[in-house]
């Protein structure tokens, strides 16, 4: 996918997800030579950035009139090269946050200008001072942050999930998404309202921002294990609530997409914190288990699964949990006979009910075998 204006000499190229690089334009012996940069490989020589920034100002420029022709000066150009040191993500992130409809083009840059780089040792510095003050920007910095490391936290888990889905699973009230990711034009892509499309990354660095907490120690109170419990807690809200918290439409009932996209998480999660963090939560004593158990789009494996889970820290010969009870009675009332890998003999049953002898979850290969 290419990105570009017919203004520009400069395009954007996407791949894998990624915004991966960019091409450049230029008139030569009468025919228009294209160049391709990797971001991730070259680095970018000065006069190819200063090229860059001179065509990206000026298409500012034609849209705002009233800023001066020759804004916003060389002596600027001259400091955001220097600033870029070679990266064209960090070139492309800032014209991004100009663009950004939040401000005037001028007070967006000034925000820019004002950031520092503290030291020489780490050469990504001014890159995430970037990032932090872009998230740092957004109404919400704290929940910006979350949404984002939610959101790469299950592309790495099972694939990134579609936006309308990423967006039902987590809103707690209704246009919190927009007010997340609408404020972020300088570093995702967000497909329009009701695609399938998925959320992109402009570029691989930012994924590797949220994953250090050294680089975005700005948000070092939200680590790996907030993010996981805050993803279980969304998942026991859309259990309690048969589906998304806040009802995109007037229709009492979820959307077979977001049932479909849902169980394919829960499977997908098996082996993470949040599909065995989120059977103790206890919005799932209250929630209606057969309704779940019984659905269409809850296939087999996913049932076993449940079985499994529900009781896992469950204590020796000990009564089972409310959470356990109620997801393994409904379990029983839909007929553990139909689980695969779920034995019909009392016996197991019986130790496993008394944690002497647990029994194993199962897999949709093993399912298929």
């Amino acid at each position: 996918m290419q990105l570009g204006t017919p203004h520009s000499p400069f395009t954007y190229w996407l791949r894998a997800g990624l915004s991966h690089g960019f091409t450049t334009s230029s008139p030569q012996d009468g025919q228009t030579m294209w160049r391709k940069y990797s971001w991730t490989t070259n680095t970018i020589r000065p006069k190819i950035l200063h090229s860059f920034f001179r065509a990206k100002f000026s298409e500012i420029g034609r849209r705002y009139r009233h800023l001066p022709a020759t804004w916003p000066g060389a002596k600027v150009i001259a400091t955001l090269i220097e600033n870029a040191s070679g990266k064209f993500i960090y070139a492309a992130t800032v014209i991004r946050f100009i663009e950004t409809p939040s401000d005037t083009p001028q007070v967006q840059l000034d925000i820019i200008l004002k950031l520092r780089q503290h030291g020489v040792s780490n050469p990504l510095e001014i890159l995430d001072t970037l990032y932090t003050r872009i998230i740092h920007s957004t109404p919400k910095s704290d929940l910006t942050f979350l949404w984002l490391k939610a959101y790469h936290i299950l592309g790495m888990w099972h694939g990134a999930p579609p936006a309308s889905f990423f967006n039902g699973l987590c809103e707690a009230s209704a246009g919190e998404a927009q007010l997340i990711f609408g404020a972020l034009p300088s570093l995702i892509y967000a497909p329009s309202r009701g695609s399938s499309d998925i959320y992109l990354f402009y570029h691989k660095s930012l994924q590797d921002y949220l994953d250090d907490p050294l680089r975005s120690q700005a948000f070092s109170h939200i680590d790996n294990d907030v993010v996981h419990e805050w993803i279980s807690q969304r998942i026991a809200r859309s259990f309690l609530c048969k589906g998304p918290e806040v009802s995109s439409d007037e229709s009492a009932s979820p959307s077979v997409d977001f049932i479909w996209d849902f169980m394919v998480l829960i499977s997908g999660c098996v082996g993470n914190a949040p599909a065995r963090n989120v059977f103790e939560h206890q919005d799932l004593v209250g929630c209606d288990a057969d309704w779940w158990v019984g659905h269409d789009q809850t296939d087999l494996s996913t049932r076993s699964m449940i079985f499994v889970e529900v009781h896992r820290n469950c204590l020796f010969y000990s009564p089972c949990r409310p959470v356990c009870k109620n997801w393994r009675n409904a379990l029983c009332r839909w007929g553990l006979h139909k689980l695969p890998h779920v034995p019909s003999g009392a016996v197991p049953l019986l130790l496993d009910r008394f944690c002497i002898r647990r029994l194993k979850g199962c897999r949709k290969r093993d399912l298929s075998a």
